[in-house]
């Protein structure tokens, strides 16, 4: 079973994830206003990923606020919370990294983004939940 801790660090961790995902925006960004750079607009299969995602988000929330309030954890609303903040760490990562490597744009090094994040997502993931699970 998940230690009941998990829940209490997940109602904490996922709204400031969200906040800093959204102070992370590219609608937040000023200069790339200023400085005339068109800004990219999601398509249908974009704004689609993120509604999903924000859903996923939600229901975690509601999810580890309710195991919490119960005191009693269950493995699929474990499994649950744990992806949307997963989730929502990759997309920090996404937007931390894009910064770093858009130079990189149309050259054989383009794909390291994804490796680099994918990586980091797939170990923090595991860490948290061998870290928090009972023995």
């Amino acid at each position: 079973m998940v230690d009941i801790r998990f829940y209490q660090a997940a109602v904490v961790v996922i709204p400031i994830l969200v906040v800093a995902a959204a102070f992370m925006s590219r609608d937040l960004d000023p200069e790339g206003r200023q400085s005339g750079r068109e800004p990219r607009w999601l398509g249908g299969l974009g704004i689609t990923g993120a509604i999903v995602a924000a859903c996923l988000v939600l229901v975690a929330e509601l999810l580890a606020l309710g195991s919490l309030a119960a005191g009693e954890t269950a493995a699929w609303t474990f499994v649950v919370v744990l992806t949307a903040i997963t989730l929502l760490s990759a997309g920090l990562a996404v937007m931390a990294v894009h910064q770093l490597v858009e130079p990189l744009r149309g050259t054989w090094l383009q794909g390291i983004e994804w490796l680099v994040i994918v990586t980091t997502a797939v170990f923090a993931a595991a860490a948290i939940s061998l870290a928090f699970l009972e023995t």
